[in-house]
């Protein structure tokens, strides 16, 4: 709404609005506005009948507001085929499932009434796809969204000022945003566009493979967060532990790389090895502890941000779908934080980088022929980078038919 900024009358009496966007706070041309006989629970009962402009300064003051974003990414790591996808629905049976791939904003950041039988994704993958990702693995990235419940909140609100549920929050709940990156040798540089310290990384390996391989394979990935990232916290994972009856030989392996890695990898905040069996479950539950222990204590998840920052991030969301478009020129994206707010260059470079660090957009400004497009959906890189890479068969004994091009 804040996009009509021209509007001078707006009648909203005998609705049943619970709430006002704080955006309509940026209305400044507001001269008649009526709210009255709407059941506002959260806002305050003597500005219902206020003059117009002192309703547009109280959503004002609370659009600069801060408020944390209970929301985490898990990405996870290692080679292919070696249990990653297995692991993530393993995982997914701990927690409450939203949807695969990039939702509504409004869905990631406040998980709040959620049915979880009428949100999960309805979606069926074919057969011949099921088949073939078990044969080859995951192509790309592949993205699932979960939330689990925490202890309540610590932070309050107060009458006059917008209450969790005003918000579309409930405090207690953590989304988070799994992950799953293919294996493949062909994706190993696309990965870095999306490693960042706004999340909590798996690093899988094979215990049945032979030791030396694996762990070369391993710290291959651990090197690659390292690269990227400031004081990651990393979780390493042994696969397939039901493979083998000599526990105690595994013990010995497993304490000996969680002696190691710390001093092979200084400048990661937090790293533990353990070792799962996605078929008996073994240390499932204890591993899902392990995550959501290494979650809320993450320096970024209560990090309080502008409430304008989910709401541009809203937003953006809406563009993407209204116009069916996955990228947004970067002139469009200004103009966007400036409807609600964010009107100054060191805002929406604030704004920027925090949706980055979400995984919401991509912004490659160091580029300058990449400066001037914002990715709305990680999902349709992924989909661009799976189309000119792919290590699924295309061909038959050497033929590549035109069909398969299209």
């Amino acid at each position: 709404i804040s996009i009509l900024s021209e509007l001078k009358h707006c009648h909203l009496h005998e609705n049943l609005l619970t709430y006002l966007p704080m955006t309509m706070g940026l209305l400044s041309n507001l001269v008649d506005l009526t709210i009255h006989d709407n059941p506002l629970a959260s806002f305050p009962h003597h500005l219902i009948s206020a003059p117009p402009h002192e309703i547009i300064d109280f959503l004002r003051e609370q659009l600069y507001t801060t408020q944390p974003v209970h929301r985490m990414r898990l990405l996870i790591v290692g080679q292919e085929n070696i249990g990653k996808s297995t692991l993530v629905k393993c995982l997914g049976k701990h927690w409450t499932k939203l949807r695969d791939g990039v939702d509504s904003h409004r869905q990631l950041i406040y998980a709040q009434s959620f049915d979880s039988s009428d949100s999960l994704d309805k979606n069926k993958t074919s057969e011949k796809q099921d088949e073939e990702s078990k044969l080859n693995g995951a192509d790309g990235i592949d993205i699932a969204t979960y939330f689990f419940t925490q202890e309540p909140c610590t932070f309050e609100t107060s009458d006059s000022s917008p209450s969790l549920n005003q918000l579309g929050t409930e405090g207690n709940r953590v989304v988070v945003n799994v992950w799953d990156f293919a294996g493949q040798e062909v994706y190993y540089a696309a990965h870095s566009f999306f490693l960042s310290r706004n999340s909590v990384y798996l690093a899988l390996f094979d215990l049945s493979e032979e030791p030396a391989v694996a762990e070369s394979r391993l710290f291959f990935w651990l090197e690659s967060i390292r690269a990227h990232v400031k004081r990651p916290r990393v979780i390493v994972i042994g696969t397939h532990l039901d493979e083998f009856s000599d526990r105690d030989a595994v013990d010995a392996r497993l304490t000996a790389l969680q002696e190691s890695c710390p001093t092979l990898f200084p400048s990661f905040a937090f790293i533990h090895v353990t070792a799962v069996s996605c078929v008996t479950e073994e240390n499932i539950v204890a591993l899902q502890e392990k995550i959501e222990e290494l979650i809320l204590a993450h320096p970024t998840l209560n990090v309080a941000v502008p409430i304008a920052y989910p709401i541009f991030a809203e937003i953006l969301q809406e563009f993407s779908l209204k116009y069916a478009s996955p990228i947004i020129s970067h002139e469009e994206y200004i103009k966007l934080a400036n409807s609600v707010g964010l009107n100054e260059a060191r805002k929406a470079q604030g704004v920027t980088r925090w949706l980055q660090d979400m995984g919401d957009i991509l912004y490659f400004n160091e580029y300058p022929i990449l400066a001037d497009i914002v990715v709305l959906d990680p999902n349709w890189l992924i989909d661009v980078l799976r189309s000119l890479f792919t290590t699924h068969t295309r061909s038959k004994k050497g033929i590549l038919r035109h069909s398969r091009l299209s």
